[in-house]
């Protein structure tokens, strides 16, 4: 779902009139006198304790706004419990949401900070391939709660479905409580990123033969999730604007492609999956 249109209007209008009355530069001050707080997950290469740093995105996120002398200060803490908080305005952002399901009254960022694109994992013998959400209906199936499950999502969170579906909080140890409950026999199968179940991978070796991916949705951009509050309006243009122009700007002078580097992530601009 598309953020609305009414709200779109709305910011970019105000944006038009405080650049207006004074350059963009002047507006920056405004972001200059107070940090910019953003809440995260444990999601890692996208973000949270990943060994190597944040995560590219909080990495490239700070780039952007330290050439601008703005201070950025993350949040890690677990994914629902950012997705309100944001939603009330104590945070400004929110890492990563995507556009529809449980964020669809955000404002968003035009540039996206990555893309994802969750699969469903069995265990290596299991003969079960996805195929389409109905066919989750022979399965126990544990998933991140408040998920945006892209085509997919309508489907998970019907209460008739429930039965099917083990909402777990997205925490540090998610994936270890997946996977434990994958070779337990409590569930058949677990969603995640391939992005994220891969670089768990590398650190876990461990699962690395006692698993297999059965499926995966279509790819899906993720953003820079801003918060709705009526009073945070002007502040949310300003960050969406100056990250916007960032990414741009970054990937022109090749500051981005350092950065994916070093966590082994493509550049979502240039990205091709194919769904196995």
């Amino acid at each position: 779902m598309l953020v609305d249109n009414h709200i779109k209007q709305g910011f970019h209008a105000l944006l038009t009139v405080t650049c207006f009355f004074s350059p963009l530069a002047s507006a920056e001050e405004i972001l200059i006198e107070k940090p910019i707080n953003i809440a995260m997950s444990d999601w890692c290469p996208f973000t949270g304790n990943c060994g190597i740093g944040e995560g590219y995105i909080p990495e490239v996120i700070g780039e952007i706004f330290s050439r601008k002398n703005i201070k950025v200060n993350f949040y890690l803490m677990p994914w629902s419990r950012g997705l309100q908080r944001t939603s009330d305005g104590e945070f400004t952002g929110l890492l990563n949401p995507s556009q529809h399901g449980e964020a669809s009254h955000f404002y968003f960022s035009k540039e996206p900070t990555g893309s994802y694109a969750y699969c469903y994992y069995t265990k290596k013998e299991d003969s079960w391939v996805y195929k389409g959400a109905t066919s989750l209906s022979t399965r126990q199936t544990a998933l991140i709660k408040d998920a945006g499950m892209g085509e997919d999502h309508a489907y998970i969170n019907d209460p008739k479905n429930q039965d099917y579906f083990y909402h777990i909080s997205l925490t540090d140890d998610y994936m270890d409580r997946a996977f434990k409950m994958l070779d337990s026999g409590r569930i058949d199968t677990f969603v995640n990123d391939f992005n994220v179940t891969e670089f768990y991978l590398k650190q876990h070796p461990i699962w690395k033969g006692k698993i297999k991916k059965a499926g995966c949705i279509k790819m899906n951009n993720v953003w820079l999730g801003l918060t709705p509050k009526f009073s945070e309006r002007d502040r949310v243009v300003l960050v969406g604007e100056i990250y916007d122009q960032g990414v741009v700007e970054l990937r022109n002078d090749g500051t981005l492609a350092k950065i994916l580097e070093k966590y082994g992530v493509s550049d979502w601009e240039k990205i091709e999956f194919k769904i196995e």
